[in-house]
């Protein structure tokens, strides 16, 4: 395999998109949940909106066309994914938990001003 081709949009975490950036592969994926908190556009992969069937077949013809480019992506993608440890995955969850009830904390406190 030299490349993963993920367009699923209801991929919530992305775990096929981390396992292949883990591998070294560069990824081309729909620019959707999963692969957005992974995937550096034009770093580490190339997301595609996920309708853009044309833009599927030029970001994969990009990396058919230039290995350098498929190699570089893949071991940026691969240094991202060195940084994913369940400590660090539970602790964003955490923060992002922590964030929306704060936010929710301030509009309840401005709701009753």
């Amino acid at each position: 395999m030299d490349v993963l081709f993920n367009p699923s949009v209801t991929e919530t975490f992305g775990n096929v998109t981390l396992e292949a950036m883990a591998c070294g592969l560069a990824v081309v994926a729909a620019e959707a949940t999963g692969a957005t908190t992974l995937v550096r556009n034009r770093q580490t992969g190339i997301l595609v909106e996920a309708d853009d069937i044309d833009a599927y077949a030029d970001a994969l013809n990009a990396y058919a066309r230039d290995p350098a480019l498929r190699k570089r992506h893949g071991e940026a993608g691969l240094a991202v994914a060195q940084t994913m440890d369940w400590d660090s995955i539970n602790a964003a969850v955490v923060h992002s938990y922590e964030h929306a009830i704060a936010k929710r904390e301030r509009l309840t406190r401005l709701s009753r001003r």
